[in-house]
């Protein structure tokens, strides 16, 4: 029998023998007078096994014996798992050596052999180091899920900062689209400026999966012709030039999207619902709250001061994030694209000439031939002749090219 519990048996045999009063023992053992009282009574009723505590003796249910600890320890200290941090040595010993252990355990056995964590809170080292400064690198991605707690699937798209981990941009579609993207890159590059780089998250997102270049025509291409970029390949090419990077080639990214997509599908959900949002439309006007508390809850300093975004400058955003096609203008100034007849708006008509098709819902339909903006105009239907109105031709564009699609 422990000394503690030898004291607690004395005090309460005192007690019933009229040594001490009930309120004095309730004292020195950090009791009230009733429980005190109760303990004497059982002590008359059952003998001492009332008084000493019930676990008394037995070796606690996480008891963890010294071969075990010894056999971590060991190797946590090996070549093999020195340079793991604590959270990837625990799934490491599930994976390789077949120990299930708890990180609180695991954590406790290292720290009580002197084993410091590898990766505190906000730091990486070695081949999980993070990218210096903010603007550096962004990863661009998106995931489905049933984010308003319904059985209907929406995709949030997002662009998240490699350096601190701070959320840029997040937009909800009903599928995966330009247009998602375009949105997390306007709020981007309007409140931080343009990236030095990009990382998609798989590279369908700018390259499409039947690597042809997209004219924007219905003949079949060359083999001669490059592998085609979705349009938002064209649009990160105009924003970034080169700047793109393959996330494949960075696998302790893909796991940090992937711990960031399960963090994001258990708190969005919930926190929509306690605003009380239920509806796409509702969302997208309230998630920049959710990343105010995001970032402020889950980013960490990086380690350059200095923010490596350059200033959007004279760029247009709405231009930027258009919608673009390659077209030739016949000897009126018009073309077609998509069975649409358009004509380019121009005091000099714009003939035989190389003109870039672009729009979207903000900026209708524009003409850029060169470094100018002109103005187009939809004249007809080009199987029918038949007169058509702008606003149908954009809806149906749109609706192809920007919302339901990268292509």
């Amino acid at each position: 029998m422990s000394r503690k519990n030898l004291k607690r048996l004395e005090l309460i045999k005192g007690a019933a023998e009229g040594v001490y009063t009930p309120e004095q023992v309730a004292g020195w053992l950090g009791l009230s007078a009733r429980s005190v009282k109760q303990l004497v009574r059982k002590f008359l009723e059952q003998g001492e096994e009332a008084v000493v505590h019930g676990n008394s003796g037995k070796q606690p249910a996480n008891y963890i014996d010294e071969e075990f600890r010894t056999r971590i320890v060991t190797l946590k200290k090996s070549a093999v798992y020195s340079e793991t941090s604590f959270a990837r040595f625990r799934e490491l010993l599930e994976e390789r050596e077949g120990i299930q252990i708890s990180y609180t355990a695991l954590s406790g056995i290292l720290k009580s052999a002197g084993i410091a964590p590898k990766i505190r809170h906000g730091e990486e080292t070695g081949y999980f180091k993070r990218r210096g400064a903010m603007g550096e690198l962004l990863h661009a991605g998106a995931a489905a899920h049933n984010w308003f707690g319904a059985d209907c699937f929406h995709v949030l798209h997002l662009l998240v900062d490699d350096a601190t981990g701070n959320v840029t941009g997040m937009h909800f579609c009903r599928r995966e689209s330009t247009m998602g993207y375009a949105k997390v890159l306007r709020q981007t590059i309007t409140k931080h400026g343009i990236p030095s780089e990009l990382s998609p998250e798989r590279t369908g997102i700018l390259f499409a999966e039947n690597g042809r270049e997209n004219s924007g025509r219905h003949e079949t291409p060359s083999a001669s012709e490059r592998p085609r970029k979705t349009q938002l390949g064209f649009i990160v090419e105009e924003l970034l030039g080169p700047g793109v990077t393959d996330n494949a080639e960075m696998p302790h990214a893909r796991n940090r999207l992937k711990r960031l997509w399960e963090i994001l599908r258990r708190q969005i959900p919930a926190w929509l619902k306690n605003q009380g949002v239920s509806t796409m439309d509702k969302a997208n006007r309230e998630l920049h709250r959710y990343i105010a508390l995001f970032n402020d809850k889950h980013a960490v300093q990086p380690r350059l001061a200095e923010s490596v975004f350059t200033p959007l400058g004279g760029y247009n955003p709405d231009r930027l994030l258009a919608v673009r096609y390659d077209r030739i203008t016949d000897g009126d100034g018009c073309f077609s694209f998509q069975n649409f007849v358009f004509r380019v708006d121009s005091a000099t008509p714009l003939t035989k000439r190389k003109i870039q098709f672009r729009f979207s819902p903000t900026i209708k339909f524009l003409a850029k031939h060169g470094s100018r903006y002109y103005g187009v105009s939809v004249l007809n239907l080009e199987d029918s002749g038949r007169i058509i109105d702008s606003a149908y031709a954009l809806e149906i564009l749109v609706r192809k090219h920007y919302y339901d699609g990268l292509t």
